[in-house]
């Protein structure tokens, strides 16, 4: 048995050796797009900026970085501060140190969240209707099913808008699909080999809803363990647009900067900068728009993790259903990027905690 464990542990390090290069390299060939270079040409730097850059990281992390992280983050809102975190220290060294291999993957699965939000008020996650695990059915109630039964399932109602996608791996939207009506699935699922789950489309809560009511808009609150406390990155709204059901970034949604007491800030932006003091299609001014129960939602997030203390870092997507109730859509433990929310509020993502942070991820 020892033998064994020694062997898992070796092979868990070698895998996550092999994952944080990946994820170095993969960082770097982002930032190379010509899309991210013509934006980061756009700012210069003064030398008392970069010298401020240089004293935090030479200082705390051991050595110089590239300009270019700062560079994008700051052609978004004009911003300076020398405490951006790149992307690529983020997910190359601060996410796989602050979390654990052997418990990360665990909150990656859709279908163990709803454990994760018992015994905390006012939140729960989509509705599962069915779950598909390699051609092998369950109905909302974990029965398994067969294939006629499937095939003649009636939950639901006849016009019951779903999402069906994986359980695992959903980032940037992959793999989500929106249909229209529960059941006009079955074509769909029938011949499905991977592990999916066909959910309810969240009814969002009004004040998202009047933003762009095409997509479910949600909040990404990314929160961390620090100093014996819940801290949490500035927040993020993602918000489709164009008709779209997404809002993902990567898929074409826009994202904006959000006080900790609900106030948008004035400008959304896309992922290569484009800029909007309106939203296109509803032409909803953000600014003085405010969305009264965000301080429920960093509270709900920060018990959220305290259910899980193993992982050090952790993504939420967080909605608000037309109940006011907070629905957990997922939780990332990996690849959760840390750009977006720098980009839409034009500060570092860690604040006064930079430093211990950069001497925690410090190769010397």
């Amino acid at each position: 048995m020892g033998i064994l464990n020694s062997t898992r542990k070796i092979m868990t390090r070698m895998i996550e050796k092999s994952y944080s290069i990946g994820q170095f390299h993969g960082e770097k060939k982002k930032i190379s797009d010509s899309r991210r270079q013509n934006l980061i040409k756009k700012v210069s730097l003064t030398e008392f900026e970069k010298k401020k850059i240089d004293d935090l990281f030479v200082k705390n992390y051991g050595k110089k970085i590239k300009y270019d992280w700062h560079k994008l983050y700051q052609s978004f809102t004009k911003k300076f501060d020398e405490k951006y975190f790149p992307e690529y220290l983020f997910s190359s060294k601060l996410e796989p140190k602050m979390n654990d291999a052997e418990y990360r993957y665990v909150l990656d699965d859709k279908l163990l969240l709803p454990l994760f939000c018992e015994g905390i008020a006012n939140v729960r996650t989509p509705k599962t209707f069915l779950t598909i695990y390699n051609n092998i059915w369950f109905d909302e109630n974990k029965n398994l099913i067969s294939k006629q039964q499937v095939q003649n399932y009636r939950g639901g109602d006849a016009d019951t808008e779903v999402i069906i996608k994986p359980v695992q791996d959903t980032s940037s939207g992959k793999g989500v699909e929106k249909v229209c009506g529960i059941r006009n699935i079955k074509d769909r699922i029938l011949n499905e080999k991977g592990i999916v789950v066909v959910q309810e489309c969240i009814k969002q809560h009004e004040k998202l809803s009047t933003l762009y009511p095409n997509a479910v808009n949600t909040f990404r609150v990314i929160t961390y363990l620090w100093n014996g406390k819940v801290n949490h990155v500035p927040l993020a709204l993602r918000i489709g647009q164009g008709g779209g059901y997404l809002d993902n970034a990567h898929a074409g949604g826009m994202f904006i900067g959000v006080s900790d007491t609900g106030q948008l800030n004035s400008v959304a932006f896309t992922e290569f900068g484009d800029r909007y003091e309106k939203h296109p299609d509803t032409q909803i001014e953000f600014k003085n728009y405010v969305i009264d129960f965000v301080p429920e939602i960093i509270k709900t997030t920060e018990k959220l993790h305290l259910s899980t203390p193993q992982l050090g870092i952790i993504s939420w997507d967080i909605t608000v259903d037309e109940c006011k109730m907070i629905v957990l859509i997922e939780a990332n433990t990996r690849g959760q990027s840390i750009w977006f929310p720098q980009m839409a509020n034009g500060k570092g993502a860690f604040g006064e905690n930079t430093k211990e942070i950069l001497q925690f991820i410090s190769p010397k």
